[in-house]
């Protein structure tokens, strides 16, 4: 499947109507469609509308209610347009249904009609400028569903915040967990059981004859049905909880984009120490990890002048016993000197001769031995063998090199950093203009409360939901445990018996499938991590547990990595083959749509992405960026897969919003 033009009409800060052709130019190897703006210009807006327009009130994952969504849509009609008495308010995108044969188009057209805050969806699929025939009109939206189930279209359709969420947060697992089994497919045969295990409990309560029991099952029963019923009020709370984040950051997206037409340079300057300030603290990051290693060295350090002396006498030790030695071996050579003589010497000299002789000898080794004596009498304190001697003097150099003049280094090198931290957080407290950003900024920090508080609120309420949850599995147990007690005739037995044997069928047959899958995609997750990670990287495999189905990191030893270890780079690398190896176990052929992808990556698993990921991603793929993710270096690699290119302004109202081109064209 591919999409071949999205059309909007005033929707968000596309004021009219504007069309963006993604078509290819017919050349297979040029995939790539790339779309640039400053941020605000609307990048984001257009990854929007083509899943509102896809999927309506389920287009971020979950069912939103009537008022939600329409709450949604009035905040998403351009604001120009209500003020000119314009009306007209749609999306429509072209889709290539390359799947089937013969290769057909359709066109998905979603319009909404406000009077008085009221709004009517009409939603209309068209073939050949005819509405589609072979599928009546009830079941458009089921048939886009089955198409491209809303599930799967997170894995191809994704942002910097998708990627966030797979690597950081108490989420982030149980996200990946959730994904597995949505895209194998185990929530039919999950359903299946859960059918099975309810028959079952008809058939044992059908045979329960003791009223008493019967009365306490009515009394669990209605207690689980009521807990059931609060955790469907905490789903409500929760959508309403993530509908409140969303709008809030579409009104963040919207301030800031009016404070770039208003400040101009001074809010792009912001953004670049914002980014450098981001770059600072990774390297800050980097130089504490690197401290940390040196603090073995701190003590000795510290008393770097005694470690001095430790030295001074060692080697002073070393010598006194070098001293004996030679004193020693001198002392053995002058007494061999003298037996000798009194043995070889009394036929050839007299008595007198041989006494001369002695006492030069004794003379000369007297001499040579006269300093050995002085300093071989002072006292040894540490009395090492001359190995460790060697090792703990060596040892104190390398203080003296690593733990004193790099750590030293480091340091001050930590300092210099902070310092620029510093420049550039009173920089950005600076406001050359405070009346033109002042309201601006109050509105951000505003929304971002709301925002905090809606995910704290999330927190609380996922907390509540699981604990009812526990709950209402404790009472099937007290019900399962009375149905059990039940005597059952024999036609009712065989059945349950029936319902037993295929639940524990699937049961094994869902064990097999997950041990097969989560195999196949812990490879395909190695292999994309391995071309788009550095050779310095940590990472050497990465498996995915059949029974927890999480993710496991191993480096070239094969011993498991703590995932808070990598670093930022590695984490979002990690997250995007995970993407990558998800999309692949869906086996769709989908479009893939990548938002501020490149925004938090360092330089080099940048290279590797443009490289080796876009090119292959998909025969479509669509790169929403600004001129510091895909920068001109980058975009001379990219340019023999682009296909085609576009350059969106900032001004909502220009005649030429979209515009043919890149930054630097």
């Amino acid at each position: 499947m591919k999409i071949l033009d999205v059309h909007l009409c005033n929707f968000k800060n596309y004021c009219g109507e504007h069309i963006i052709d993604l078509s290819s130019n017919g050349v297979h190897q040029k995939n790539i469609i790339l779309i640039g703006g400053l941020n605000g210009a609307g990048k984001t807006t257009i990854f929007e509308a083509i899943k509102i327009c896809l999927f309506g009130k389920n287009f971020n994952g979950k069912n939103l209610s009537k008022t939600q969504y329409d709450r949604l849509v009035l905040s998403y009609k351009n604001q120009t347009s209500n003020r000119q008495n314009d009306d007209r308010f749609f999306i429509q995108i072209k889709i290539e249904l390359d799947d089937v044969f013969p290769v057909y188009t359709i066109d998905l057209h979603r319009e909404w009609l406000i009077h008085d805050n009221k709004v009517e969806e009409k939603f209309v699929i068209l073939r050949n400028s005819y509405p589609l025939e072979i599928i009546t009109q009830e079941y458009w939206e089921d048939f886009i569903k089955k198409l491209i189930p809303p599930y799967i279209s997170d894995y191809f359709f994704f942002d910097g915040e998708r990627i966030r969420e797979l690597t950081i947060g108490d989420k982030a697992e149980s996200i990946l967990h959730d994904s597995i089994r949505d895209l194998i497919g185990l929530k039919l045969y999950e359903t299946l059981i859960n059918d099975l295990d309810s028959l079952q409990s008809k058939l044992k309560q059908k045979n329960i004859d003791n009223e008493a029991t019967l009365e306490t099952l009515k009394q669990i029963q209605m207690e689980s049905e009521k807990m059931q019923n609060e955790i469907e009020k905490k789903e409500t709370q929760l959508r309403n909880e993530a509908l409140k984040i969303s709008q809030s950051t579409n009104h963040i997206n919207e301030i800031e984009a009016d404070l770039h037409r208003k400040a101009g340079k001074i809010a792009k300057n912001r953004e670049k120490i914002q980014g450098d300030l981001t770059n600072l603290r990774d390297k800050i990051d980097n130089l504490n990890r690197d401290i940390i290693k040196y603090c073995d060295y701190v003590p000795f350090v510290i008393t770097s002048e005694l470690c001095k002396k430790v030295v001074k006498q060692m080697i002073l030790e070393k010598e006194i016993k070098e001293s004996l030695t030679n004193k020693n071996f001198l002392e053995q050579i002058n007494e061999s000197l003298l037996k000798r003589l009194e043995q070889n010497s009394q036929k050839q000299l007299n008595e007198i001769q041989i006494k001369l002789l002695k006492n030069e000898i004794n003379s000369i080794f007297s001499d040579m031995t006269q300093n050995l004596v002085s300093i071989s009498k002072k006292p040894l304190i540490h009395d090492l063998t001359n190995s460790k001697t060697e090792y703990y003097i060596s040892f104190f150099s390398n203080i003296e090199k690593k733990g004193k003049t790099e750590f030293s280094d480091k340091l001050r090198q930590r300092e210099q950093l902070m310092l620029k931290i510093r420049k550039y957080e009173k920089e950005l407290k600076k406001s050359p203009n405070d009346d033109l950003v002042k309201t601006h900024i109050e509105e951000i920090s505003r929304e971002r409360a709301i925002i905090e508080l809606s995910q704290k609120n999330i927190s609380e309420i996922e907390k509540e939901r699981s604990e009812l949850r526990e709950k209402i599995n404790q009472l099937n147990e007290q019900i399962r445990i009375l149905e059990n007690k039940s005597v059952c005739a024999i036609e009712d037995k065989l059945k349950i018996d029936v319902c037993r044997k295929i639940s524990t069928s699937l049961d094994e047959f869902i064990k097999v499938i997950l041990a097969s899958k989560t195999e196949e995609l812990g490879r395909t997750v190695t292999q994309m991590y391995r071309n788009l990670a550095n050779k310095e990287d940590l990472i050497r495999e990465i498996k995915i547990d059949s029974t927890t189905l999480t993710p496991q990191l191993l480096n070239a030893k094969g011993e498991l990595i703590n995932k808070d270890e990598l670093s930022a780079g590695e984490k979002e690398i990690f997250a995007l083959s995970i993407l990558w190896g998800l999309s692949k176990l869906s086996n769709s052929q989908l479009p893939v749509i990548v938002d501020s992808l490149l925004a938090r990556l360092d330089t080099s698993h940048v290279d590797k992405i443009v490289k080796n990921f876009f090119p292959k991603a998909g025969d479509q793929v669509v790169v929403l960026s600004h001129d510091r993710e895909v920068d001109e270096n980058l975009y001379r690699k990219i340019v023999p897969f682009i296909s085609r290119s576009y350059l969106i302004s900032i001004e909502e109202n220009e005649r030429d919003k979209i515009k043919r081109g890149y930054f630097f064209e």
